[in-house]
């Protein structure tokens, strides 16, 4: 009965040990996808920031020029 009982003890342990060890490839998964999605974000942002920079100097350039040809 002792062999059984310590069996299934260890039977036990290495279930929650392979839970866990799937816990944390999970939370790796996870965190990887999240910095890569904030990763991407960055770069969308930080996109859109040159294009608006470009865009006003473009119109500051517009306008100058307005000004000398009147």
């Amino acid at each position: 009965m002792k062999e059984l009982d310590s069996l299934l003890s260890l039977l036990g342990e290495k279930k929650r040990k392979a839970e866990q060890e799937e816990a944390e490839t999970n939370m790796e998964i996870l965190l990887d996808f999240l910095q890569r999605l904030q990763q991407q974000k960055y770069e969308e942002l930080e996109g859109n920031y040159e294009e608006k920079c470009l865009e006003l100097l473009v119109a500051r350039c517009r306008h100058r020029i307005k000004l000398t040809v009147c």
